[in-house]
């Protein structure tokens, strides 16, 4: 079965394979029944190119256990579909759907796919992204304040909130929320450290737009990085020097990939804070 790059995967092709590492991977319930709908995965490739995968309800338990965050894998004999979703959580307008008869195996790790890839919003973008954009992003600031927890309920469920705010490349602050797990996840991390000048780096995010006002909110397929440390060279500049974080090069969003040459956080963390 042919290899395909993800950027060149269309509708029409069923009979073909990827390799590719999970970035992400989560699971969409029902609020009322609490059941499991379909479980969301994001993918990379060895060209930074990031596309969506879906399992149906039927099949979350003979694949779901199988695929672990991180970890490379080869799909294959899946269904590629058009992606009409109101917000795509990539910006391919296509997606991959496993079916009954798809094929999952893990391979041993690849140092040419990247272990994360990012697509940070233009600084100075914000409108554009909310009125041009179907898709979402990935933002990195410092973080300069940060509220208490909320906790908020209905007759279905109670969700954690966190207002926070984070200051961009060109010292804007803009105001995100946080909802439930990033919430636990940030009030663990500050326990043991510093609230003030916390880089954070927050995947799938939503634009919003209150009263005049243009804010952040993570989503469910949202992952959080605390102080996530790069090898030397990488884009991002130095927090410890300089306010910066990444700013793309004329377009709304820019790929942003570290080498997975990089093996594990241990090396990571060697190679020095951003």
């Amino acid at each position: 079965m042919p290899l395909r790059a993800l950027v060149d995967l269309g509708i029409e092709d069923v009979d073909c394979g990827v390799h590719v590492r999970v970035l992400r991977k989560w699971t969409v319930k029902n609020r009322s029944t609490k059941e499991d709908v379909f479980v969301n995965m994001i993918i990379v490739d060895a060209s930074g190119y990031q596309m969506e995968i879906v399992i149906h309800k039927i099949l979350i338990p003979r694949f779901a256990p199988l695929i672990m965050e991180g970890s490379v894998y080869y799909f294959g004999q899946f269904l590629v579909q058009r992606n009409t979703t109101s917000f795509r959580v990539t910006a391919p307008k296509f997606r991959i759907v496993l079916l009954p008869d798809s094929v999952c195996e893990e391979l041993v790790d690849c140092a040419d796919i990247p272990k994360f890839s990012f697509r940070f919003l233009e600084t100075g973008g914000f409108k554009d992204a909310f009125e041009g954009q179907d898709f979402l992003f990935d933002l990195a600031g410092k973080m300069v304040q940060c509220d208490a927890t909320e906790l908020l309920c209905d007759e279905m469920a109670s969700i954690k909130k966190k207002n926070i705010q984070i200051r961009l490349i060109d010292g804007e602050i803009v105001k995100v929320i946080l909802w439930d797990s990033l919430v636990d996840q940030l009030d663990n991390y500050l326990a043991t450290e510093s609230e003030i000048g916390t880089v954070l780096t927050i995947t799938s995010v939503y634009v919003h737009k209150y009263h005049g006002e243009y804010f952040f909110s993570s989503s469910c397929a949202s992952k959080m990085h605390c102080n996530l440390h790069y090898p030397p060279g990488h884009p991002l500049l130095d927090f410890s020097t300089s306010s910066g974080v990444p700013r793309s090069d004329g377009e709304i969003c820019q790929s942003l990939i570290v080498p997975s040459s990089v093996k594990s956080m241990e090396a990571l963390n060697a190679a020095g804070p951003i």
